[in-house]
């Protein structure tokens, strides 16, 4: 029966060392996420990025249904916390009317990663107004 203690107490501890890390990822907020793209040509990531520790690197993910794997490219982050990634299409294009995801991943100083919650948006041929029938 005293073994079964100190095995949990053990597990306990384990536990909650490992579970240190995410405190210095609850620091780490990314918001007023935005894309902007020219069609055949670019897409423009943007966020917000704010943290408690120092940020070593902002890369951008994404990835559309038809692609196997997710792309990705390191953003240019300024003083204000502004990160932005430009993808350029003629090296990696997306299906035109795809459901793109895309999330953001904060490297903080000394090697924490902060994974953002994932957002999506339609890559339409913006080239044309478009007209529904209903």
């Amino acid at each position: 029966m005293r073994a079964r203690g100190i095995l949990f107490l053990i597990l306990m501890g384990v536990y909650f060392a490992a579970a240190r890390p995410g405190q210095a990822q609850a620091a780490t907020v990314v918001t007023d996420l935005g894309v902007a793209y020219t069609f055949g040509q670019q897409i423009t990531f943007r966020a917000s990025v704010q943290s408690e520790s120092p940020i070593e690197e902002v890369r951008v993910f994404f990835q559309s249904p038809e692609m196997p794997n997710a792309l990705s490219g390191v953003a240019r982050l300024d003083e204000s916390g502004l990160a932005v990634y430009q993808h350029d299409l003629s090296t990696a294009a997306v299906r035109a009317f795809s459901e793109v995801a895309y999330w953001f991943a904060v490297t903080l100083e000394g090697g924490q990663v902060f994974t953002s919650e994932r957002f999506s948006f339609l890559y339409q041929d913006n080239r044309f107004e478009w007209q529904t029938l209903t």
